[in-house]
């Protein structure tokens, strides 16, 4: 019986292959868990999680799975509202802080959308926000409020102010009527004394 030649290029291929097969087996990984808000743990499901050119979408609870990913490997969140965060492939629960809150400010009566409504920040009612300025809303009463602290005060003109905890990106807000409230306001300077008349000689 004829004796069979083992080329050593072939062992070489065959142990190359085994390497290669067992490496992406044991470095391979899925990224198993669910998005929510911070503080509240409610779901978000409005988002994409990025890898590299893949994206995926959490389901009605905030669950998502992404398979093959590199051991080590860092995924992106983008969602409308919220802050972006990239996290690691075993982080298991991703909590997300908003970025952006819209209120809508509304008569609490009626139901009437209230024109140009602000937003301060209560522990500091007269503190400049929205790079700035006050955050002063449109006249379907709506305000963006960029990077809000964990609670927001919004007031109107004729209107209980009230403050709300910023929980999620788009927050309804019902004030009742109060005929002498207002926003809060800076001071009035006072206006410098007329000088006295040259007295003539």
């Amino acid at each position: 019986m004829p004796r069979i030649a083992y080329s050593p290029v072939w062992s070489l291929l065959a142990l190359l292959l085994a390497t290669w097969i067992g490496g992406y087996f044991l470095n391979t990984v899925e990224a198993r868990g669910r998005l929510v808000a911070a503080g509240t743990g409610a779901p978000i499901t409005e988002a994409s999680l990025v890898y590299g050119a893949r994206s995926y979408t959490p389901d009605a609870t905030g669950g998502f799975v992404i398979p093959n990913l590199p051991r080590g490997a860092a995924i992106t969140v983008l969602a409308p509202g919220w802050t972006r965060r990239d996290f690691a492939w075993d982080t298991g629960t991703v909590e997300l802080t908003v970025g952006v809150v819209n209120f809508n400010v509304f008569d609490a009566t009626n139901d009437r959308l209230l024109g140009k409504p602000e937003a301060r920040d209560p522990a500091d009612p007269l503190r400049p926000m929205c790079s700035g300025l006050m955050c002063v809303g449109t006249e379907t009463g709506s305000i963006a409020v960029p990077l809000p602290p964990p609670e927001v005060l919004v007031c109107a003109k004729g209107y209980e102010a009230q403050t709300v905890k910023v929980v999620q990106p788009v927050i309804d807000v019902k004030l009742r009527p109060q005929p002498s409230a207002d926003c809060p306001r800076p001071a009035p300077s006072a206006s410098p004394g007329a000088s006295p008349s040259p007295t003539g000689r």
